[in-house]
């Protein structure tokens, strides 16, 4: 193997030219190469050797010549360098710096040629053994030498190579993360056909908050596969956009009832957003106070939204207030309003009925623009009384038009006055005049001044009438009374009086005794024309001995009476009223239970209720038949049947 000198090693070093059988022999074991270079069949001559022996001095060794021919080897040397790491690029290919050579002998000049080597293998590695397998030797002397580049020249890493990847994101509603839904996920970056994959589904956005084309990155990625030692994945680059659109909230409030006002706007307290709605740890308010009603109209528990409100608090702007939805309910009670018309003064008739006309509405009730009107034309006087200038109530009015669901009409409320001005006047039943209370009254009533006559059914006086009535025996038809001063004939026995009130018609007899009340439910008819009877109601009379008393109720089933049928003969007597007016009544009562009252002319158009009320009189006096035995009254004008 070279060493840098030409010393060569010998053996078997023979003599040749020897004289005879001289005893000479070779000494030494050394000689020299042609040169100190590698080569082979290389010249050696015998400069190290010289004779010895008995005869030696007889001979001179020629140590120039070639004695033999041997090889020079190359010396193996090593080399020591510096490695670069490297990122995985699928290779072994290592870069080398610094490279230096060990072994070399004295001063030869030898230097190392390359820069590159070889890793032991192309995977991902750190203190990865590097060999100098792209080097080579240079210089003067490099001939004689070899580099074995299998050796260890450096250690060296391979990092992992950087990959991105790239995804679709799919966007969300605000939920207080950040977490993105990734999907079709590729890699960006791989050498060759390295096996590598991503694994997972999952990446985040770069904030919880709401945006459009918000970056996404792979933070819950991961790589797979048979090469995925080699890489590292940058979960942090972006792999995606998507938007966080803002989380609908609801809110709730405390909306107070209003009268209607023609407007939807309604005043909200304790204004909140829904508990639920919220993500834990947000902080979100609602502002404003203002909210509106889904229309004008009034009516209860309406849905109030909340139009005037909005979202505030440092997280507002991952929020959107859902306005389609209720706040509260709250009612919206009508308008009251009242009207005024113009009122007819009536006679009293014993009920509060009143006439209206003119009937209009409180122009200041009602709200601009607003389609509403009254109908009707009836109101009701404070009570049934007479007197002047009395309040007069809507009662029988109505509202009308579109609007009208949105007011009530006070119907309680004064429309305007009229007056109720008295219509009646004492009036008498009819009794013989014979008893105790007949003669007593008689008598008075004859002691005083003015003479009193009756004839052709009329009393005269020739003083002012009185507020008396009196009984009197009627004198037959056609016949004249029983003496022109008789005061038995014509002076007044009873007092007696009609007093009405809301539908009820009583008829006072002052000299009778009070009774035990009987009472009964009868029919009363008009007979306007023969065979025609005009139904007129149904009453509850009762009768208490010194008072008759009728009062309209509910009608009654009955038979239409046959005034043909069979009953009593007709019985008469004379009602002498307080103004000295005679009137002759005739009463029959037939087997049906109908009570025929036969009517004078000059009463012909007295009262249903005061006519029957006469007739039950003369019926229970004349007849002997009290109320209880009556199923119906008829009124009919005076004919020929009356006996």
């Amino acid at each position: 193997m070279y060493d840098g000198t030409t010393t060569a090693q010998l053996g078997n070093v023979t003599l040749a030219g020897l004289v005879g059988s001289d005893t000479v022999s070779a000494a030494g074991s050394t000689g020299s190469f042609d040169t100190k270079n590698v080569g082979t069949g290389k010249s050696v001559d015998g400069s190290g050797l010289s004779l010895a022996g008995t005869d030696a001095r007889n001979y001179v060794l020629d140590t120039s010549a070639q004695v033999a021919t041997a090889a020079i080897t190359p010396k193996s040397v090593t080399a020591t360098a510096t490695a670069g790491d490297k990122v995985y690029d699928g290779t072994t290919t290592a870069q080398l710096g610094n490279v230096t050579l060990a072994g070399l002998v004295g001063s030869d000049t030898v230097s190392a040629a390359g820069s590159t080597g070889s890793f032991d293998t192309k995977n991902v590695g750190t203190g990865k053994s590097v060999d100098g397998s792209g080097l080579s030797l240079a210089g003067t002397d490099a001939g004689n030498y070899v580099l074995d580049t299998s050796a260890q020249v450096a250690t060296a890493a391979i990092t992992p190579k950087s990959v991105t990847a790239t995804a679709t994101a799919g966007d969300k509603v605000y939920d207080g993360t950040t977490t993105a839904q990734l999907g079709n996920v590729t890699l960006a970056g791989l050498v060759g056909s390295d096996t590598v994959s991503a694994a997972g589904s999952t990446g985040s956005f770069d904030t919880k908050n709401v945006g459009t084309g918000k970056s996404v990155d792979g933070s819950g990625l991961s790589l797979a596969g048979t090469d995925a030692g080699n890489y590292v994945l940058d979960t942090s680059a972006q792999v995606a956009t998507a938007a966080i659109t803002p989380k609908s909230v609801t809110a709730t409030a405390t909306a107070g009832d209003k009268t209607y006002d023609g407007t939807t706007a309604e005043h909200l307290t304790d204004v909140k957003p829904t508990a639920g709605d919220v993500v834990s740890g947000d902080d979100l308010r609602v502002a404003g106070n203002t909210g509106t009603f889904a229309d004008k109209n009034a009516g209860a528990q309406k849905a109030v939204f909340g139009a005037g409100l909005s979202l505030t608090g440092a997280d507002a702007g991952n929020y959107v207030l859902d306005g389609s939805s209720a706040v509260a309910t709250a009612s919206i009670a009508p308008k009251s309003i009242a009207a005024t018309a113009t009122v007819a003064g009536k006679t009293f008739d014993g009920n509060t009925n009143a006439q209206l006309s003119d009937v209009v509405l409180n122009a200041g009730d009602i709200v601009a623009g607003d389609d509403i009107h009254v109908n009707g034309g009836r109101g009701s006087f404070a009570d049934q009384n007479v007197g002047r200038s009395k309040s007069v109530s809507g009662s029988g009015l109505s509202l009308a038009g579109t609007d009208a669901g949105n007011y009530v009409l006070d119907t309680h409320a004064e429309v305007g006055k009229a007056d109720i001005v008295a219509n009646y006047s004492p009036v008498a039943a009819v009794a013989p005049v014979q008893g105790v209370n007949g003669t007593a009254k008689s008598d008075q009533n004859a002691s005083g001044s003015g003479s009193n006559t009756a004839g052709n059914g009329i009393a005269t006086r020739d003083g002012a009438p009185q507020s008396i009535a009196g009984l009197y025996d009627a004198p037959r038809p056609g016949s004249a009374p029983q003496g022109a001063n008789d005061a038995n004939a014509v002076t007044t026995v009873l007092d007696t009086s009609i007093v009405r009130a809301n539908g009820w018609t009583s008829l006072a007899l002052g000299d009778e005794k009070e009774q035990p009340a009987t009472h009964n439910t009868l029919v009363l008819y008009r007979a306007e024309a023969a065979h025609k009877l005009d139904n007129k109601g149904t009453f509850e009379v009762v009768d208490q001995g010194n008072d008759i008393a009728l009062e309209g109720v509910a009608n009654l089933a009955f038979k239409t009476p046959d005034l043909a049928g069979q009953g009593s003969d007709w019985v008469h007597g004379v009602v002498a009223r307080a103004d000295g007016e005679l009137i002759e009544m005739h009463v029959r009562l037939l087997n049906d239970g109908t009570l025929v009252v036969n009517l004078p002319s000059n009463i012909a158009h007295q009262r249903d209720e005061d006519a029957a009320s006469y007739g039950l009189a003369v019926a229970k006096k004349q007849l002997g038949v009290h109320v209880q035995a009556i199923k119906a009254v008829v009124l009919e004008a005076s004919n020929s049947q009356q006996g």
